[in-house]
This record gives structure tokens, sequence and C-alpha cells, in this order.
């Protein structure tokens, strides 16, 4: 086994098979407990020499098994990282997580340092290739510092590497050309070619994303003189062809990135494939817009290819983060020609994609959205659609009516967000913008509603799609200025949806009998979740408005995560839970409710919710940022009320900011009161609003009646529905 890595180590591959399979012979007739170890470097063997993933993954599963067996941990934790580091290869980043999850754990257990400083390093690729680039960051950094104490320089200068593409994503490109230039001077100092090579090429980069051409297209030389490897010589071809183009050589510039598509393709490189699509669809912009458009589409096609062999919900909710300027790009490369219903196409097909795909029950497939359908919807339900689009350069607003769609140009996404963050926090700070003189609520109403005010004016319901930090604010807290200045919430009753895509019309439902399942006030178990003291009122004022044979309420110790299963939620038409809630950016379907101990177990996550098959035509979490904590560029914001809507609920209330605890149970009380009475939830949430608005003194503040949200995939209800509550009471 020594004498086949000698080999493998000096370039005699085939030798180093031989000599492996003699091991291997060998252990398996005596029995030899070495025999995982042989199994693991054929699998990695077998991949390298062959590409042979089906091979090289039976290896490492018959080591883990024997290791296993064996009660090896060490022979564990390698056999589990070398099945994720296989998959990491074919790109499977999502696939390969729980090995890589599986070998940490052992390996910290154990401990075996070094083994875990790889598995966080690991770990953080995933991470980082699957759009979570919060996560990642923190896990290059603790591998980078633990490698730094290892003195494994040369998982040192990966790990700085990473940490430098991060940096870049986000553009802050003094951060990552420090990182980069540091993994450069140690990949130089080991005298690893293959690396230096790689460092240069993210270096020159960083140097393209800034315009400094001459920068750049020094070091991609250096980077094409080092002999790259075929990984990446489709990163450099990439980089060339951008060069030119900015350099004014079109020529150049088109052959350059067709040659890259070539060399992608022929690796598995779907980051540079689609790169330079959209690169030659820049580049033929404004000379030949078919031919730019048709580069467009292909580009989302291998996007729409890679999103689709993902397999886990996280991996999907994140995956669009990294590609959001392209969107970007192909939206307003569309909406500047006036191509409007295209524009709407593309940008609602691209969103809340995963929900939809699970609402239509077609995961081999990908949804599609269609501006006319939008339309039809409007006209059927009497509702005015709004969908924004925050881009850095110009944003856009699309209005959809029973006549058509309307497009409309808003202002750059920084000059949004500034009034965006004055706003939050003229709220937060408990200020009252309608008698504060608040410019910041005003501006937004004028910007994000004065153009399409004429539009919604009549409107019996808006419903709206909101883009990135559009989700921090609630549009209904926005000054109409004017003769008699007020908030939006006097003027229209609004939901939010997903995307235009998840909705449907809802017609009129089969008659149901309102009953409520309420779980809250649960036993204090952690300290960051206090005894709330208003919960109790807030459950009693709910409950009293059904009857006892229509209502399950369990509090106290009552009030843990299995009762929400035990009590067959499918069974009632309205759920309510009272207690705190812990949003998670870094993983949003980890996000949890927080209820009683039981078993051990006191969170009941928006991940176990979204595995759920429920049909409540409403859902309220009374809880802070229960709606979630970010917003993911394509998913939207994701928490309880995305797991709530996937599970199959029409309706969800949610928080979107800190819920006052004696806001809630007044707000509560009269909600539920107009629901019962045959309004639907948005227009039943709204009057509630309005009620503790007008009761005068501190609740007349945003700050108290303002949280709560609607979550819709359910365009409107009809009077028919009205109808059959009314004579069912």
């Amino acid at each position: 086994m020594d004498r086949a890595e000698f080999e493998r180590q000096s370039g005699r591959p085939e030798e180093a098979r031989k000599l492996l399979t003699e091991a291997r012979d060998q252990a398996s007739r005596n029995k030899e407990p070495v025999l995982a170890w042989i199994e693991l470097r054929r699998g990695l063997l077998v991949y390298d020499l062959d590409g042979d993933f089906e091979g090289a993954d039976a290896a490492c599963r018959r080591a883990l098994q024997l290791a296993t067996a064996q009660h090896d941990p060490y022979f564990m934790a390698y056999a589990s990282l070398d099945l994720g580091y296989i998959r990491l290869r074919q790109f499977r980043y999502d696939a390969a997580l729980p090995f890589f999850d599986a070998a940490d754990q052992t390996a910290r257990a154990a401990p075996f340092t070094l083994l875990h400083e790889r598995c966080l390093g690991d770990l953080g690729a995933c991470y980082f290739r699957l759009g979570d680039s919060e996560r990642a960051l923190n896990l290059f950094s603790e591998a980078e510092q633990l490698a730094e104490k290892l003195r494994m320089a040369d998982d040192q200068q990966l790990w700085l590497g990473d940490m430098g593409t991060i940096h870049h994503v986000r553009e802050d490109y003094a951060k990552a050309t420090s990182d980069y230039m540091q993994a450069l001077a140690i990949a130089r100092r080991l005298g690893n070619s293959a690396d230096a090579t790689r460092w240069l090429n993210n270096i020159a980069r960083a140097y393209i994303d800034q315009s400094k051409w001459d920068e750049a297209e020094k070091c991609n030389s250096l980077a094409l003189a080092g002999k790259p490897d075929d990984d990446l010589a489709p990163y450099l071809q990439l980089n060339a062809g951008l060069i030119a183009t900015a350099r004014g050589r079109a020529g150049d510039a088109e052959s350059d990135l067709h040659r890259a598509i070539e060399l992608a393709q022929k690796t598995h490189q779907p980051n540079v494939e689609w790169q330079a699509h959209s690169g030659l669809a820049e580049l033929l912009r404004t000379r030949n817009r078919a031919a730019a458009q048709n580069e467009y589409a292909a580009a989302v096609g291998v996007l729409d290819r890679e999103w689709l062999a993902l397999s886990r919900d996280n991996s999907k909710i994140t995956f669009r983060n990294y590609q959001t300027s392209f969107y970007q790009d192909y939206v307003g490369f569309l909406a500047e020609q006036g191509r409007k219903e295209k524009a709407l196409d593309v940008a609602e097909s691209s969103r809340a994609r995963l929900l939809m795909q699970k609402l239509d029950g077609r995961t081999a497939a990908l949804p599609a959205f269609h501006a006319l359908d939008a339309v039809r919807l409007a006209r059927e339900t009497h509702c005015v659609l709004l969908s924004y689009w925050l881009a850095p350069n110009r944003s856009y607003l699309w209005a959809v009516t029973a006549k058509g769609v309307s497009q409309f140009v808003l202002p750059a996404e920084p000059a949004i967000n500034r009034l965006i963050e004055q706003h939050r926090a003229s709220i937060e700070n408990l200020e009252d913008p309608l008698t504060s003189g608040g410019t910041a609520a005003r501006q937004l109403y004028q910007m994000l509603l004065g153009p399409v005010e004429p539009l919604i004016r009549q409107a019996r319901q808006v419903i709206i799609v909101l883009d990135g930090r559009l989700h921090e604010v609630n549009l209904e807290t926005l000054v109409v200025d004017g003769p008699s200045p007020h908030y939006w919430i006097e003027d229209a009753t609004i939901a939010l949806a997903p995307s235009l895509g998840v909705l449907r019309s809802s017609g009129a439902p089969s008659p149901r009998t309102p009953r409520l399942l309420i779980i809250g006030d649960p036993l204090a178990v952690d300290p960051e979740f206090p005894p709330l003291p208003h919960l109790k009122s807030e459950i009693r004022e709910i409950a009293a408005g059904f009857a006892e044979s229509n209502r399950a309420v369990y509090s106290g110790a009552d009030a843990y995560p299995g009762r929400f299963r035990e009590a067959n939620p499918r069974a009632f038409t309205a759920i309510h839970f009272a207690a705190h809630a812990s949003a998670n950016e870094e993983s949003p379907l980890n996000s949890a409710i927080i209820l009683s101990l039981h078993g051990g177990d006191y969170k009941l996550y928006a991940s176990e919710i979204a595995a759920l098959q429920l049909d409540p035509e409403l859902v309220t979490i009374s809880a802070c940022r229960s709606a979630g904590a970010r917003a993911y560029s394509g998913e939207g914001l994701v928490g309880f009320s995305w797991a709530f809507l996937d599970a199959g609920a029409h309706n969800v209330v949610a928080g979107i900011w800190n819920v006052d605890d004696a806001a809630a149970p007044p707000l509560m009380k009269e909600f539920y009161r107009q629901w019962r009475e045959g309004r639907d939830p948005a227009a039943a949430l709204r009057l509630a609003k309005l009620s503790l608005m007008r009761t005068g003194g501190a609740f007349r503040k945003p700050y108290y009646w303002g949280p709560f949200e609607v979550f819709t995939r359910q365009a409107t209800r009809s009077a028919m529905d009205l109808a059959w509550r009314n004579s069912s009471r």
C-alpha cells in the first residue's frame, strides 16, 4: 500500500493501481484491519484515473463499512470525508454535505484535529457554492486559523484563497486581493505551481471586476504561462474573453468566450459555462439583440439544469444568490427593449422556484410563469398584482391588472435601500412618521406606490411580490401625503406573495366549519426566551370566539413540539402559535418556534413544518420575526411563512420585526373576529390593525400594528365564500 502511494506521487498511477490491487487481495485473505485504508486509496485513485464515480463511491462505502465494523473512528472519519470529496469533485455540493458533517462529528469527538480542519474547509466549499456565503466564510476562517496553528501551509493557502473568493463575491476587492496575495505567496514558497496559477487567475478576475484591465491582463497572462490544468483552463479563457471585450477587441472576445464554453463543457464547469454565455450576451447586447437573447437563454438553461440536479431544499434556496447580477442584467436587457411581459416572465420564473415546484408536485420539472396567466388571474379576482425588481443601476415595478401588464422604472437599489433603513430606524425608535414629519415614509410611498396609484385605487386587494430589502418594510406603514396625510393601510387591503407564480384563484371553497388549533404560552426553557406575560391573555381572547367543540388549546407543559403533530393539524381550518420564535439567517429552514421541553426537545423547526401535508385556510405565528430573518435572491423571505405555505396553508400571518407582547392580544382578538365573520385573512388583518391604531395612545404607532403581514398563495376569496360562511353561523 505504501509503495503504491509512492508510485502515485511519482507520476506512475498505473503501477500504483496494480500495487493497491495486490495489497487489497492480501489484506482480504488475512482479514487485515488496514483493508479499510486500502479501499479508500483505491477509491480515490479510481476516481482520479478513470473519473469512475460509481467505482470510487463503492470502494469508499466498503471502507466505511469495514471501519464501522472495526469501531475505528479514524478510518470512519476518513471514509466519510472521501465520500464527500468525490461528490464535491462532481459539483454535487448538497450531496457532499452530509458526509462532511459526519466526518467532522467523528473528528471532533476523537479528537482528530487535522481531520477537523479539513472538514471545516470542505464544508465551507460546499456552502459557498450553494450560495450560503456567510456560513462558508466562518468555516473557512476557522479552518485557516487552525491550519496555521498546525503548520499546514498547503491547507492554509487553500482556505485563504477561498476566503478571498467570498470577499470577491461581496465586492470587497481590497480584502479579496489581500487574501489571494497571501495564498499566492504561500503557494510560491511551497513550490506549488498549480495553486499559484489558480490564485493568479483569481487576482486577475478581481481586477476585471474593478475594470483594472492592465493589472488583469498581466495576471491572466502569468497564469496562462503557468500551464494551467484542465479544470482551470476554462476560467482563464473566460478571463481572456472578458478582458478582450473591455479592450474593444470584439473578435478576440467572441472567440475566447466560445472557447471557454467549449472547455467548460468538456470538463463539466457549469460556473464557467453560464458566465461565458452571459459575457457573450453582454458583448452582443447592442449590436445583435437576437443573438444576445439566445446567449441569455443558454445561460439560464445551464443554471436551470444545475438547480434541478440539487436534492436538498436548503441548497435550492441558497443556490440563486450567486447569480443575482446575471438575472438583473437579463431582466434589464428585456425591460429596456420594452418587452415588459417577457421581462416579467424571467423575473417571476426565477422567484420562489422551489415553492412553486413543490406546490405543483413536479419535482423533476421546472415551474414556469407566464405573464398572460397573471393577467387572467387579475381579471378573475379583481386584484392588482405588483412585482418589484431591485437592481444596482435601475429597478422596475410591474403592475398586472385585468387590462394587462404595465412597467415602471424605479430608482437604483442603493437609493431605495437608504430610505428603507431610515424608515425602519424611525419605526424601531417608536416614532410616528405620520406626525413626526418622517420624510422616508413619504418618499418611499411616492417612489414605490406613486407610479401605480391610479391602477390600485379601485382594486379589491393588492397582492405584492417584494424583492431584496423591501422585505424589511411593511408598505402599509408608508405615508400618503396630501391634504389629509395618512398611512397607506387606510387605502388598500394588501397581501404578500413569494412570487406571482405561486398564486392561484381560490374560487369558492368547500364549506368547512372554522376550527382552531392553538399552541402557545409554553414553559420557559432557555434564558434567551423568557416568559411573555400577555400570552395567556392572547390565547384566552382568541379561544373565546370559538365554540369548545371547534377549538383545541395546548399551553404550558402541553405546548411541546410533538404536540403539534399529535393534535392532527389537518383537522383544523386555522392554526395559531403564541410563543417566541428563533429565526436562523444561515439556514432558514432551521428557524424554530420555541415551545415547552418534552423528550429533550423544545423547538419546532420550519423544516419539520415544510415536510407536512396540511390544508388550513389560515396559520398565524404570533412571534417576533416569524416570517423569516433573511431574504434570499430568488426564493424570497424564507421562514415559517414559507414553510407553512409549502406545507399547504393558503394564508400565513407572520411577523417581519419584533412583536409587542401587549399589542398582540387585542390585535389578534379582533383579527379572528373579522375572519370568523367571513372576511379573508388580508381584509381581517387590515381591519384589526385599523382598530388597534384607533384606540389611541402608543398603539397608533406603526411599531405596534405593523409587524404582522399576510403571506398568501391565494389570489382572493369570493362573495360565494362569504355567503356560505354567514349561513353556517
